[in-house]
């Protein structure tokens, strides 16, 4: 947490920088979309430890990010420089301005979250999917993006916003495997998705499910995250450190890194799972996930921008986010942390 607020303080604004580059020795520029998941976790780490400068920091995120926010009522893609759109990046900031909504009452974090998710309504296409303002096209991580738009329904009670995400959780359903495998996830090699990717689709779906109306979709939403979850938790059961960085469709991989913002996502997953079932496999995995993470932790650097950072990869030089601490790994890691001490929290980001 130590490192986030670093990496705040590490850039001209109130955002958060994307990450630290360990070669350039240097911080790189706000990014909207992780600055907007960060809010939750300084909001919970804030109520757990008393510490008001956390809920600050959060508010001053949350501020920024309405001042940043696009007059579509988007979100920006990629760092604070870009001025054009993405669905994904947009969803995980409105997560963000419901979290502030729900702890401070001002109007004006539910009016930008209102006024992202209209736009989010109006460029779903007809069966769910966004094909527009996407990365890559249609992905089933926008499971995520359904679990913000079901955030800003919760508030604001507009059933546009459930609908919408009533349909894109039924299309991420739809490119799920008999395995549990997701189809559509990654954004490179077809067959290869980063465990990162992977997460966030099951964490959606997770989530998701938490916000529907109990009906027949959020069974099979339910379903969905825990059969996926399951088969990680097998992966995770034959690797001798950490999970590859991809899984293919088998579940399999040849990859010689792992990638950690998925391995820490993952331990969130498992430990939602445990607290919600009781089955004692979620919560052992979970816990040995979070012992080996530990390890590619630096926690006594005397440099501020390197002590508590988590790596893009271990080993450090892997292909994903290579020689970088990045803040949504870190992110992560903390969240799967308070999870640990605090097994019913609910994380809004």
């Amino acid at each position: 947490m130590e490192w986030l607020k670093t990496a705040q303080d590490g850039t001209a604004d109130s955002g958060v920088s994307a990450y630290f580059d360990l070669l350039k020795r240097s911080w790189a520029y706000s990014y909207p979309e992780t600055t907007g998941y960060i809010i939750p976790t300084f909001l919970a780490y804030a109520d757990i430890t008393h510490d008001k400068d956390f809920e600050e920091r959060a508010v001053r995120m949350g501020d920024w990010e309405i001042a940043v926010q696009l007059p579509s009522g988007a979100c920006r893609a990629g760092d604070v420089r870009n001025r054009f759109p993405r669905v994904f990046n947009t969803a995980q900031v409105i997560l963000g301005w419901c979290a502030l909504f729900r702890r401070t009452g001002d109007p004006k974090y539910l009016r930008s979250a209102v006024n992202a998710s209209s736009w989010l309504v109006r460029v779903q296409d007809d069966d769910g999917k966004w094909t527009r303002s996407t990365y890559q096209g249609p992905r089933t991580y926008h499971a995520r993006v359904s679990w913000g738009l079901l955030e800003t329904y919760a508030l604001s009670e507009r059933k546009r916003f459930l609908k919408a995400a009533e349909k894109s959780l039924i299309w991420v359903l739809s490119q799920q495997t008999p395995n549990g495998w997701f189809r559509n996830t990654s954004l490179s090699e077809p067959n290869k998705p980063w465990t990162h990717l992977i997460a966030y689709t099951i964490q959606g779906l997770l989530e998701s499910h938490r916000l529907l109306p109990d009906t027949t979709l959020a069974a099979s939403v339910y379903s969905g995250a825990e059969r996926a979850a399951s088969q990680l938790r097998a992966a995770y059961a034959t690797a001798s450190f950490l999970l590859p960085s991809s899984l293919d469709e088998r579940w399999s991989s040849s990859d010689q890194y792992s990638c950690l913002t998925g391995d820490a996502q993952i331990a969130v997953i498992w430990l939602r799972l445990h607290a919600l079932t009781g089955e004692s496999s979620f919560i052992q995995a979970a816990l040995r996930m979070i012992d080996e993470m530990k390890t590619t932790q630096l926690r006594t650097h005397h440099n501020l921008a390197f002590r508590g950072g988590i790596p893009g990869s271990y080993p450090i030089n892997g292909n994903y986010a290579s020689y970088k601490l990045i803040n949504w790994a870190t992110k992560f890691f903390a969240d799967a942390l308070l999870l640990k001490a605090n097994p019913h929290l609910v994380l809004g980001g």
